[in-house]
Parts: structure tokens; sequence; C-alpha cells
């Protein structure tokens, strides 16, 4: 099984020896539920740490949130400031993270006739 720091390594090299990962992957640890598990939560939990990285590797550069405007005559862009309450859809890492939470908590959904 993959462990949370290798996968971060496979998906982004640039980030493997990040220092923030630690940090990152005992906050994951607290914030994913407990339902995510195995190799599912090794995963969320790169995901987790990829994905708050790339927030603040962008708010540092003086960007943040969404691109929601742009312009050519006279040059322009707008961002869409983050949100609170749902601040994975900012970052395609945050996302695909979703992903995975929403199926283990809502599960598998058969429909019988």
């Amino acid at each position: 099984m993959l462990q949370a720091d290798r996968i971060v390594e496979l998906r982004d090299a640039g980030y493997k020896d990040d220092s923030r990962l630690p940090d990152l992957f005992a906050l994951a640890d607290n914030t994913i539920t407990d339902k995510v598990s195995g190799q599912a939560r090794e995963q969320a939990k790169a995901l987790f740490a990829l994905h708050y990285i790339t927030l603040a590797d962008r708010q540092s550069k003086g960007s943040a949130g969404n691109i929601n405007n742009i312009s050519e005559g006279d040059l322009s862009i707008g961002f869409q400031s983050p949100s609170v309450d749902n601040s994975y859809n900012q970052t395609s890492y945050g996302l695909e993270l979703q992903d995975i939470i929403e199926k283990y908590i809502v599960g598998v959904q058969t429909r019988y006739m």
C-alpha cells in the first residue's frame, strides 16, 4: 500500500520534500472522516496536503481563489474569493478529495426493482 508521502511524490515531485507535509498529514488524519480507510485514506491525506499547499502557494504569489473574470483590452483579471464552506473546489486536488470523501460518506447506491 502506498503511503501519503509517496503519493505526493508521484502526483507532484516538486512537493515531496515540503516541510509542511507532516503537519498537513496530521491535520488530514483529524479532518478526514474515519469512514475513509485503507489506500483511499492515504490518497485522501495526500490530496488534502497537496490541496492546501497549492492554495498557500497561490496566495503567496498574490492570487487567491478561482479566476472568474478575464479581459484582454487593457489587461484585467479577477479572482473569486475563497469560500470557507467549500474550499475544496479551488484546486483539482481538492475536487478529487471531495469525490473520495463523498464516495465513503454516501456509499455506493443500488436500485432494486
